[in-house]
């Protein structure tokens, strides 16, 4: 219910925008433009992965189009495609092991994520030369993958190792400051959610350019 409340907000203040665009300018010109970012990646969900794999990585880039500012700002429509990757903390994780089952080992290997989504971001400047925060809301297709976790001398306790794709959702916010007349660098911070059983979900904080083409 919180995601659906946050959805339906979000969804009515980019409407905000589009309606002042439409007022300043029936014929908004469209930019296409270009984006690359990388940073880190913060595993969530579900509760393990948060507790036994460690903070990793996040690089993506995508294309796609944004108006012309309006009165409140200016919303944008691009494609992405990102790829996130968490480590296993095996120490972690054979402390905790050890408790019940103190003469056994395990190893494990890393989680790996990728999105492919469709976002819609609204800006709150009247310029694209001036510093815009914004925020993003944005759907698509999450692909899973955690490798085997086995243990030794009883190799009966591994854990099977996880493939499996989910439709996903994101909510972010950023900050965009303009460095050149065509480029513009961002910082911001999101949540990736798939929509499977268990839920899978983490944060990317991330550093980018935008270049308008």
């Amino acid at each position: 219910m919180k995601y659906l409340i946050v959805i339906v907000s979000l969804c009515l203040v980019s409407s905000s925008i589009v309606i002042a665009q439409a007022d300043t300018s029936l014929s908004s010109k469209k930019t296409l433009e270009a984006l690359i970012w990388g940073g880190a990646s913060l595993p969530y969900l579900p509760s393990e992965y948060h507790v036994y794999w460690k903070t990793g990585y996040n690089v993506g880039g995508g294309i796609g189009y944004s108006l012309d500012p309006g009165s409140l700002g200016y919303g944008s429509l691009f494609a992405t495609i990102e790829y996130g990757r968490t480590n296993f903390d095996q120490k972690k994780y054979n402390d905790s092991l050890k408790v019940l089952n103190p003469s056994d080992t395990a190893f494990g290997g890393p989680v790996k994520l990728v999105n492919v989504m469709l976002n819609f971001k609204g800006s709150f400047s009247s310029t694209k030369k001036t510093v815009a925060p914004y925020f993003l809301i944005g759907v698509g297709y999450m692909y899973y993958s955690a490798a085997e976790i086995t243990l030794a001398p009883d190799s009966s306790l591994t854990i099977a190792g996880i493939n499996k794709g989910a439709v996903s959702w994101s909510f972010g916010v950023g900050v965009e400051v303009p460095v050149t007349e065509s480029a513009r660098v961002f910082v911001q911070a999101k949540s990736l959610l798939g929509v499977s059983d268990p839920t899978r979900q983490y944060f990317p904080i991330t550093a980018g350019l935008l270049y308008t083409l």
